[in-house]
């Protein structure tokens, strides 16, 4: 008899197992719930489901966050056993209408398939329950959880995202503001540092056409294809109301000091000797007060004195002053000191030819005429010391006319910044640019103010309160090796 028991205890066992099975092909699908009830009427101050699946939730599944919430908001706590979830949602007013949520945190056992967004339970009937999705350009490019947010006077909606896209149900009909972003900490809240992603316009819901939810728009990527135009995705922006930080100063001499920003700044002010190198370096003689301001305008003061900042050694190299270089087919680069000159040309390394062309060498100046081939080179430079050092070159720039538009105040033309330049230049309607190879992206800006800011905090949410005048569009410049001279 003990034996037989411990027969049949093995057998059960077996039967118990829920181990991936061996062989065939891998499990892609995702969980699916198969049986939901109410436990308690959602007419009390609480309410309780239970929601059966169609196989085994993995023990890891996130049973709040991106895995289960609720809309509106409300305290929710949730159970899992096998293949039943147990959700309560508390703090519940008569006639509330309530949605349960399901996102990507639930995972089935075998394979770890995340649930897609959607809805699991709803209390109302009626109103406009399509499924819709908002593309996010773009795309994130972490794993961390994608939210979002759309509100109005009448209460606030929060999304998960899921492949670069959120997926909206069962709003009630209106106007709504809206951001979604990358929660990096994983604690269900927005913080400023955190990307985010805008749309131009308010959202109206349900949607009167496709194309009645913004367009989308990103000032650092090309611009998005029609057909994600009419999907009405959103792109990403930055929050930035920090002023710049003072960077560690690179000791030229006792005297003499570089600064290298990790941002682009303009130089408001200076009570000494200051010389701007780039968009991002300054050369600062000891004892001076500067003035500067990011590209947003939040300004800052600083009071510059190489016995009290932290200062490192000086590293020789060179400056691309991007919005120098594109009032110019010559490459112009700065120099904090006195460049060893014994000829009046430069060589450019490129594989295993050589490239010469005229060069200009002046005090902390170096002009040179375009390399008669494309693409980037190596150069060598040489310091008054006898230091060398090398940098990245493009070989030469092509002329291109920014549109006229009566609604752009001044284009801004976004590319790779070359040797601690800018992002970006900004030059008016009509106006002819020398730029090198690449791809752009054209923005056209509604004031011709010095400093744009197009995001703002209204009651610590962020909006895009001064949008563009003009979507950006790409402009791609094919490099020709056929072309001589500037």
């Amino acid at each position: 008899m003990r034996k037989r028991a411990l027969l049949l205890w093995g057998w059960a066992a077996g039967c118990a197992s829920i181990q991936p099975p061996d062989g065939g092909p891998p499990d892609r699908v995702p969980p699916q719930p198969s049986q939901i009830r109410i436990l308690r009427s959602r007419y009390s101050s609480s309410l309780l489901l239970r929601l059966k699946w169609g196989e085994y939730l993995s023990p890891t599944s996130s049973l709040s966050g991106v895995g289960l919430w609720v809309n509106p908001p409300h305290p929710l706590q949730a159970r899992l056993r096998g293949k039943v979830l147990r959700i309560r949602v508390d703090s519940l007013s008569p006639e509330e209408c309530l949605v349960v949520w399901g996102g990507p945190g639930l995972k089935d056992f075998t394979e770890g398939n995340p649930f897609s967004p959607r809805p699991l339970w709803r209390s109302c009937k009626g109103g406009d329950t399509l499924l819709r999705t908002i593309g996010l350009l773009p795309q994130p490019s972490s794993a961390d959880p994608i939210w979002g947010c759309l509100y109005n006077q009448n209460g606030t909606y929060r999304f998960a995202g899921w492949q670069g896209a959120l997926h909206l149900s069962d709003l009630p009909e209106g106007i709504y503001r809206g951001w979604a972003w990358e929660d990096k900490d994983q604690n269900n809240q927005w913080n400023i540092t955190e990307p985010i992603w805008l749309p131009l316009a308010p959202l109206h819901w349900p949607p009167i056409s496709p194309d009645s939810i913004a367009s989308p728009l990103d000032t650092s990527y090309a611009a998005p294809s029609a057909a994600d135009r009419k999907m009405g995705a959103w792109l990403r922006w930055s929050v930035d109301t920090l002023p710049p930080l003072l960077p560690r100063s690179q000791l030229i001499d006792s005297s003499l000091g570089l600064l290298v920003f990790a941002e682009p700044i303009t130089l408001l002010h200076a009570t000494g000797e200051v010389r701007p190198l780039s968009e991002r370096a300054l050369l600062v003689r000891d004892s001076t007060e500067i003035n500067i301001a990011d590209t947003l305008g939040n300004g800052q003061r600083f009071f510059v004195s190489f016995s009290q900042v932290d200062t490192q050694n000086y590293k020789p190299t060179a400056f691309w002053p991007t919005s120098a270089n594109a009032t110019t087919p010559y490459l112009f680069l700065t120099w904090p000191e006195t460049l060893c000159v014994r000829d009046t040309f430069w060589v450019g390394r490129k594989g295993d030819s050589l490239y010469i062309a005229d060069a200009c060498f002046q005090k902390g100046e170096i002009w040179l005429s375009p390399l008669p081939t494309s693409g980037e080179v190596s150069v060598f430079f040489r310091t008054a010391q006898n230091d060398t050092f090398s940098v990245r070159l493009p070989t030469r720039k092509y002329p291109v006319a920014l549109p006229i538009d009566t609604s752009v105040k001044r284009w801004r033309v976004y590319g790779s910044p070359v040797l601690s330049g800018a992002p970006y230049t900004e030059a008016l309607p009509g106006d002819t640019l020398w730029l090198c190879a690449g791809s752009y992206s054209l923005l056209g800006l509604p004031t011709d103010t010095p400093f744009w800011r197009p995001v703002e905090l209204d009651e610590g949410k962020p909006i895009l309160s001064n949008p563009p005048s003009r979507l950006p569009f790409p402009l791609i410049l094919q490099a020709k090796e056929t072309e001589q001279g500037p």
